[in-house]
């Protein structure tokens, strides 16, 4: 176990491994919307699974099992996410949740660390595939980032957003990582980067064949959540409850549902849709707009939300996890690039991303912890970004 125990006395974890030779494959470019899962060699090959990773217990809140996932910064937080979830192709397969020696991790999903919009999308996609690493903008991928691509030695990298996310020279860094190839899931804007990764999420889903009969089950996304894309508060658990829930987040403006947005959510058909966040960022007409795209009894709109970031995430955990949650994922509410990192291992952990201050929780928060009966709760990022007394949920 890579984590640090808040229990135990030590230092946070400082990750440092050895980089190895990949070969270099070609530059990459953005994935055309005909190209989609098939062509980056994406494919689940079983419904994901939930894994408990220490025998469970039984309790309100956990004694003692409180648990932070972080590094120096925002890259090395992701990578530790990373090194948590996803096995390096030479570990035992019984070990790990995704990757070792029988089904090694094929895929590693890459997104900006400077920027929220394009990113957010992108965990859902990921859980059950493979980690979400974050990369600057520009200059330098850091060295951590480098590693730990050495370490898991993918086929294949698939980048969030253009070139203004994730820059053509980054994007390069990164390509010899990627032997069998590397790519984009970008749209013009937001927006529709949002829709496309959903639609290849919805692609992904479909190509299973959970039946065993050797044919896709054609079965597609259950859940859409669609979030505010101008700003990041409410989206934060978003992404997590969409792995959870087989589904994807889209985006949309207070007032007009984008195009891509409804073109996507019409193709996918998803059985429910949960608004996220009050008319103050979704409006009435979105909401509106999404009904008479999706009309009942096919599919089930519902609103997520609270007065304020802290008590959106409470209803949105209520909505997804109405029966508790084997783990709870505390991160800074104000902070967006620890819970980015964190949205794949919520779907491989079933873990409900709660929103925390930087020093203590909201008595809602606790109260919808307790109601959730977790086996664990799990911080990330530094002491600077969360302490100790939010990760135990300490109340403000």
């Amino acid at each position: 176990m890579r984590r640090q125990h808040l229990a135990a006395a030590g230092a946070v974890l400082t990750l440092a491994l050895t980089l190895a030779a990949v070969p270099a494959s070609a530059d990459p470019g953005s994935l055309a919307s005909s190209d989609r899962s098939g062509n980056l060699g994406l494919k689940r090959s079983a419904t994901l699974e939930k894994k408990d990773r220490l025998d469970a217990r039984s309790a309100d809140l956990p004694d003692d099992d409180y648990y932070r996932i972080s590094g120096p910064n925002r890259y090395a937080t992701a990578v530790a996410v990373s090194q948590e979830i996803v096995c390096a192709p030479t570990e035992p397969d019984a070990e790990c949740y995704l990757g070792g020696d029988v089904e090694p991790v094929e895929t590693v999903f890459v997104a900006s660390g400077a920027d929220y919009p394009d990113a957010l999308g992108a965990g859902p996609v990921a859980a059950g595939l493979g980690p979400l690493l974050l990369v600057p903008s520009s200059g330098t991928v850091p060295t951590i980032v480098k590693d730990e691509l050495a370490r898991i030695q993918p086929k294949y990298i698939v980048i969030f957003g253009g070139t203004g996310a994730v820059s053509a020279g980054v994007a390069s860094q990164l390509a010899p990582y990627a032997p069998s190839g590397i790519d984009r899931i970008a749209g013009a804007n937001r927006y529709e980067t949002a829709a496309d990764a959903a639609l290849v999420n919805d692609e992904l889903w479909r190509n299973n064949d959970d039946d065993g009969d050797g044919n896709p089950d054609d079965v597609g996304l259950d859940t859409v959540v669609v979030a505010s894309g101008a700003g990041f508060a409410d989206a934060l658990g978003g992404g997590g409850a969409a792995a959870n829930s087989r589904g994807s987040l889209m985006l949309t403006t207070k007032d007009t549902l984008p195009t891509s947005t409804r073109a996507a959510l019409v193709q996918i058909k998803p059985k429910r849709v949960i608004v996220l966040g009050g008319t103050g960022v979704v409006s009435t007409a979105v909401e509106n707009a999404i009904r008479t795209a999706l009309p009942a009894p096919d599919t089930t709109v519902v609103r997520a939300a609270g007065s304020n970031r802290f008590n959106t995430a409470i209803a949105l955990s209520k909505t997804v996890f109405p029966t508790g949650a084997p783990e709870v994922f505390v991160v800074n509410g104000f902070n967006f690039p620890d819970a980015l990192a964190s949205a794949p291992a919520a779907g491989v952990w079933g873990a409900s991303t709660l929103v925390a201050q930087p020093t203590c929780v909201p008595a809602g928060i606790y109260n919808e912890a307790f109601r959730l009966d977790p086996d664990f709760v799990t911080g990330f990022g530094g002491e600077g970004v969360l302490s100790d007394n939010a990760i135990t949920l300490v109340t403000c």
